[in-house]
């Protein structure tokens, strides 16, 4: 909020407090258990996009090494899962 509106930081803190304690002041537990839920159903999706990404791409490291060890230890398993198919 600071970047955008260009306030000083904190201010945004002092914003960002009131509306929370608003919001749950005229909402209630209510509102807030209900936000929860909504936070949860987005790590949910985050996490599982995270893990399609990695299996798709292989790593999310930008470290070469550690890109060429996930390489290996993919033809490793593949390797063994053609070898007990015989």
């Amino acid at each position: 909020m600071s970047v955008v509106l260009d306030f000083p930081f904190s201010v945004c803190v002092w914003i960002s407090a009131a509306v929370a304690i608003i919001y749950t002041l005229l909402g209630g537990l209510y509102s807030v258990a209900y936000t929860d839920i909504v936070q949860l159903i987005l790590l949910f999706i985050s996490l599982v996009s995270l893990l399609l990404a990695t299996q798709l791409i292989g790593t999310t490291s930008p470290n070469p090494l550690c890109q060429i060890r996930c390489i290996k230890i993919i033809i490793h398993v593949q390797q063994l899962s053609v070898s007990s198919r015989l």
